[in-house]
């Protein structure tokens, strides 16, 4: 089931309590289930608080099982184990049929009706052979010739009673698990059937009544929203058969105590209210398991503010769009994130502007900001100021390491080179020729301790240890 961010996708109810609804899927996990927790609550008595999670993707749909008895296409989905999702394949669990299909575009005309049948254990632990063996009996049965002959499964010789048992002695000869099997099969079926005519003519009374009520059951929610007076973003909405109460609140106590008020007015009444600050807390264990360097708070009813720094651009634009899928009630963010990008695009503009592009390296890292390089003292002024700007601009989200270096040209042979450079060639290969005959190439280390980790027309840079430094070729 192809899936865009521009069309979403809808979950409609063919059966149940809640027949008739239907409700947007967006990109994400949307759980299901009996709780007033769950992104969509519905009230069959057969349903799990949590009984099945809805994920929805770019490259599909999945349904996962948090409890039994979930089937999808007839087929059951064994408890922690989920099942791909095409265009209106049928979810089944309890006396509820569900279909998922896209929010545009033509669907086709299907009921309750249409599901397909359940395949429970007990029919899919029967060989095929077994099942082969069972409809011989039953064919050598209906000859009416089998008094005194061998019937059955085995070597048990018996006589065909009459009566009732005797038109179906070829079900009471089958091995207790195959008859468990065989009838249990017809039983459902016929169950089934039943089921489909009771059900559709009592969700249609059903619905009348709930047309007839729903002006009345919204003025009662309204009053009991008013008389909470509780500060929020709430609207009261008829949709269908059903009463739709959704929006925002301040605080998850404010939030458990407008569920309790709503909570017994029966199923025609769903709710999807959020309060701000538990968005926000949400919002903030995800981003560390994302290992997002960010603070989060509540900005306004839906909007979240995101601060803080991220050397990956890449890994904060994936953590970024999973706030915005993963979390329900998240609708947009006000994005105050640092990325190593923007340092880098900044630190170009900043050096410069100041004359100190060849002489300082800026290097994004996922716990801090590393400048490297040596100036001579002439321009230490210049360098300050460059740090000043960069320090402004990073605003306290994460630290500036410094390790540039102030030194004129003696200074720099003497300390990186104990004063026997010679010569430096930058065309390919790459060297450094000391007055000891030497020559040194790019992973080389100096007499120094330092080994050359590149060489160029911008300048030299070496390292030793945890130590850095870009020796800008006009320096020496």
């Amino acid at each position: 089931m192809a899936v865009s961010a521009n069309t979403p996708f809808v979950l409609k109810i063919l059966s149940g309590p809640h027949q008739g609804a239907e409700v947007l899927l967006p990109l994400g996990q949307t759980t299901v289930g009996s709780s007033l927790d769950c992104d969509v609550i519905l009230s069959d008595a057969m349903l799990a608080p949590l009984h099945l999670r809805l994920k929805v993707a770019a490259e599909g749909a999945e349904v996962i099982a948090d409890a039994p008895d979930l089937f999808c296409q007839g087929k059951r989905v064994p408890v922690g184990q989920g099942a791909s999702l095409g265009n209106f394949e049928f979810i089944t669990v309890g006396t509820t049929q569900m279909i998922i299909g896209p929010s545009e575009g033509e669907w086709p005309n299907l009921t309750a009706a249409d599901a397909p049948a359940l395949f429970t254990d007990s029919l899919e632990s029967v060989t095929a052979d077994e099942l082969e063996d069972a409809e011989g009996v039953a064919e050598s049965d209906e000859g009416g010739n089998n008094e005194g002959q061998f019937t059955g499964f085995g070597d048990r010789m018996t006589q065909e009673p009459t009566g009732f048992r005797g038109r179906f002695a070829w079900f009471f000869k089958l091995e207790p698990r195959l008859r468990w099997a065989v009838g249990g099969g017809g039983a459902l079926v016929f169950g089934l059937i039943l089921w489909i005519i009771f059900a559709s003519s009592s969700f249609s009374l059903e619905n009348a009544m709930d047309q007839r009520d729903l002006a009345e059951t919204r003025s009662e929610v309204q009053g009991i929203l008013d008389k909470l007076n509780i500060p929020a973003q709430l609207a009261c909405e008829i949709s269908g058969n059903y009463i739709i109460v959704y929006g925002y609140v301040k605080t998850q106590d404010q939030r458990v105590r407008l569920m309790k008020a709503l909570e017994g007015l029966g199923p025609g009444v769903l709710i999807k209210i959020y309060s701000e600050d538990s968005l926000a807390l949400e919002a903030q264990e995800l981003m560390q398991q994302y290992g997002m360097l960010v603070t989060i708070k509540a900005d306004s009813p839906g909007k979240i503010q995101v601060n803080g720094y991220s050397a990956d651009t890449a890994a904060w634009e994936r953590a970024r769009g999973a706030l915005l899928s993963d979390i329900p009630g998240v609708q947009t963010i006000d994005d105050h994130v640092i990325t190593g990008q923007q340092v880098q695009a900044q630190a170009v503009r900043i050096l410069g502007q100041l004359d100190l592009a060849n002489r300082v390296l800026i290097t994004p890292q996922p716990q801090q900001v590393v400048a490297m390089g040596i100036v001579p003292p002439s321009m230490t002024q210049l360098w300050q100021q460059a740090r000043e700007q960069l320090t402004q601009f990073l605003n306290d989200t994460v630290p500036l390491k410094d390790q540039v270096r102030v030194s004129d040209s003696t200074a720099t042979t003497q300390n990186y080179f104990d004063n026997q450079l010679e010569m430096i060639s930058v065309d390919s290969p790459r060297w450094i020729s000391l007055q000891n005959g030497q020559k040194y190439f790019i992973g080389a280390t100096l007499p120094s301790g330092y080994m050359i980790m590149d060489i160029s027309d911008d300048g030299i840079t070496l390292q030793r240890g945890s130590e850095q430094v870009k020796i800008n070729l006009r320096s020496i």
